[in-house]
């Protein structure tokens, strides 16, 4: 009886190690993938096409947003709210239009705005970042990432069975 205990108390170590480096796994890949959302948004803010507004950087976002697969598409508004660039993969299951720059351009700051889906909740979430030249706001970029398709890439992560993933913001 001493050794099955023991058996079944070491056997309970063992999963919850696994587990706790499963959790930190999945943590540092969606914490990356977010990163690199933010990184992009600051180097896109130093692209000149980008700085200016310009509707020539479509072809810059359509590379970017072909590059993750996340990603649905990449919009760069005016401060005037009016849209210059697209790089979307095609159609989309929701447009959000670009009534949400004029948050961006008031806050000056990223936020994040969970969008509805074809189907109930939010499917989708756009992170918008504002665009300064010269210290002065004079845009927004937002990006649309779709939850299913990261839900997709983590399920390809070796977790347990009915194991749970949530993604918070610190803010």
């Amino acid at each position: 009886r001493a050794a099955k205990a023991a058996a079944q108390a070491q056997l309970q170590k063992d999963i919850a190690a696994q587990s706790h480096a499963l959790a930190l796994t999945t943590a540092a890949w969606v914490n990356r993938d977010l990163e690199i959302i933010d990184r992009m948004a600051e180097s896109f803010g130093g692209a000149e096409m980008i700085r200016n507004v310009d509707p020539n950087a479509a072809d810059m976002l359509r590379r970017a947003v072909a590059s993750r697969p996340t990603w649905l598409d990449l919009i760069l508004v005016r401060a005037d709210g009016t849209i210059v660039a697209r790089g979307a993969k095609g159609r989309l299951p929701i447009d959000p239009g670009a009534a949400w720059a004029s948050q961006v351009l008031q806050d000056q700051k990223r936020l994040v705005i969970p969008l509805g889906g074809p189907s109930h909740g939010p499917q989708i979430v756009l992170i918008a970042y504002p665009l300064r030249r010269e210290g002065r706001v004079v845009g927004a970029l937002g990006n649309l990432i779709s939850l299913q398709a990261l839900q997709n890439a983590l399920a390809a992560l070796p977790l347990p069975e009915g194991s749970v993933i949530m993604v918070t913001d610190r803010e």
